[in-house]
């Protein structure tokens, strides 16, 4: 069965399993959802900030996707930015926001993305960006809901300046990979090196998978040293695409295959002093466990994963549940060795 339906089928079990059906659970839903910052109305189910700017009469700006008075909105369509109290040309604004002091902010559905690229070039990004969630939205969430948050990525075309923003916001050694959680950050953004030719676009699918799981995920149960929001955007980065899954297997035996599992869990970690054979290992191990939980789960890792993503919706006990997520994955190196040639075929 093609793997996208076998993840629209488990994120179907599972919203299911979390929700349920009754008038009583749905209240109990509302009240959860209320609780994370998503409210309905209109109804639909949407983001309490979202909702206070349509309430205040406000309207998102069509190039920009930010919330504009809507007696500005003629401006906005004639191509103009706001600066202040002034509007200004797009040409204008593209030298305005051509620094990291003052850089471009668009938001989507899901993704908010900050950037010093020109607008053409940062809306295509922005667009990329909301392609790359559903992969692993589907797997953590309802699908039908938004994020509590959009998830933040920042977006550099220098390799010097994601090197400079790793060395102030990196806390776990993680942005020695194209692309990490900003942990040290007010706002915990992801960050990726997009300017990198070969991998650029391959590094803003894990910066949106990072990004999706820590808006998700409270601080307590985090965890970003450990290997599941790794595993995200791993996957996202890797695995998700047949076609890319297909081109990376060989790459991954050849960094020694599926190995090391009942270890794996406590030994992972990501940082410019392990080789880059290490390093690539720990990336593609950690997405292929996180593909096998997404595509391809035998029941007892179903189940397991199941409780976490319960715990996600609830806000609790995540870390307690991918404990013990952990311990049924341990066992499971044959089911992932069959997996990753499944992946091949």
């Amino acid at each position: 069965m093609n793997p996208a339906v076998l993840v629209a089928l488990l994120a179907h079990c599972l919203v299911g399993t979390a929700f349920g059906q009754t008038p009583a659970a749905g209240a109990a839903r509302a009240r959860t959802l209320k609780k994370v910052g998503i409210v309905k109305h209109d109804d639909r189910w949407m983001r309490k900030a979202d909702v206070r700017a349509i309430k205040a009469g406000k309207v998102q700006h069509p190039d920009t996707g930010l919330w504009i008075e809507k007696g500005a909105l003629d401006k906005a369509k004639q191509g103009l930015f706001p600066k202040g109290k002034e509007w200004i040309s797009r040409e204008q604004a593209d030298k305005g926001h051509s620094d990291w002091r003052h850089p471009w902010v668009l938001i989507g559905p899901n993704v908010r993305i900050v950037t010093i690229y020109p607008l053409t070039e940062a809306r295509s990004i922005l667009n990329a960006a909301e392609a790359a969630v559903p992969a692993v939205l589907n797997v953590l969430w309802d699908p039908s809901l938004p994020l509590p948050h959009r998830a933040t990525v920042f977006v550099m075309s220098k390799q010097s300046d994601y090197q400079a923003f790793g060395q102030t916001f990196d806390q776990t050694g993680h942005s020695a990979h194209g692309a990490f959680l900003a942990s040290g950050h007010d706002d915990q953004p992801a960050a990726c090196f997009y300017g990198e030719k070969s991998w650029g676009k391959f590094y803003l699918k894990f910066a949106v998978g990072v990004a999706v799981y820590a808006t998700l995920v409270p601080d307590r149960d985090l965890d970003p040293e450990r290997w599941l929001m790794t595993a995200v955007g791993a996957f996202n980065e890797r695995w998700a695409n047949r076609d890319h899954a297909k081109y990376f297997a060989p790459i991954y035996l050849q960094k020694g295959g599926v190995r090391e599992l009942p270890t794996f869990f406590n030994t992972f970690g990501l940082s410019g002093e392990q080789s880059a054979t290490q390093q690539h290992w720990n990336l593609f191990q950690s997405g292929l466990l996180f593909s096998y939980i997404a595509t391809n789960p035998d029941k007892k890792t179903h189940a397991a994963w199941t409780k976490v993503r319960e715990a996600i919706t609830k806000r609790k006990g995540v870390k307690k549940m991918v404990k013990k997520l952990e311990k049924v994955l341990a066992k499971k190196e044959g089911e992932l060795k069959k997996h990753l040639k499944r992946i091949q075929q």
